[in-house]
């Protein structure tokens, strides 16, 4: 029996689910989705991680081929946006490398770069990597979410900013460009950045 034609047909997605640090994880062969735009992969990868109705995870890695990494990863989160890179994902993406090739090193395209992912050790489905992750840059991104903040949210944002020189530096930039208003950041806050 066929579906009707004004039904649309279900594909079977293969899919690895695993957890890492407290996070699951679908891993999922980007093939499977050829053709798939943005958007599609960010419905698909809702629909997937729903708790209730989907299989449910915290977000999709979605593996494609990378001609200077073993694979490319990119990560759609549970609610449809993607993410520049997790540690726990990036150490699933490099664990099923490794389990798919025994391999004892992997490099793994994010959205951050290449990450070299090292076995430390494994036991049976257990693997544990060492990542360099790099230093998180939270300023401007901040700072380019600043206009889409609550007062609450800029007051926590404007003291994490305030925290290192760098991301004062980015905000005070914001400032000078327009694309912060000077009337959002208190004058003491503005000076005290400025020393």
């Amino acid at each position: 029996m066929s579906a009707p034609a004004d039904k649309p047909q279900l594909k079977t997605i293969p899919f690895t689910k695993v957890s890492a640090c407290g996070n699951d994880f679908l891993i999922v062969e980007g093939k499977c989705v050829s053709g798939a735009r943005d958007d599609d992969l960010s419905a698909i990868s809702r629909r997937l991680c729903d708790r209730n109705n989907g299989v449910g995870a915290d977000g999709v890695e979605w593996l494609f081929p990378d001609a200077e990494a073993d694979v490319s990863a990119r990560l759609i989160n549970a609610d449809g946006s993607e993410a520049e890179i997790s540690g726990n994902g990036t150490r699933s993406v490099a664990a099923e490398i490794c389990s798919r090739e025994n391999k004892l090193e992997v490099v793994v395209r994010t959205g951050a770069g290449l990450k070299l992912c090292q076995l430390v050790s494994r036991q049976g489905s257990t693997f544990e990597f060492e990542v360099d992750m790099g230093a998180p840059e939270v300023g401007g991104e901040l700072v380019k979410r600043w206009g889409g903040f609550s007062p609450r949210a800029r007051t926590d944002a404007l003291a994490a900013l305030t925290t290192r020189p760098e991301r004062a530096l980015a905000l005070l930039n914001a400032i000078e460009s327009g694309s912060v208003k000077s009337a959002d950041i208190p004058v003491a806050s503005v000076k005290a950045m400025q020393t």
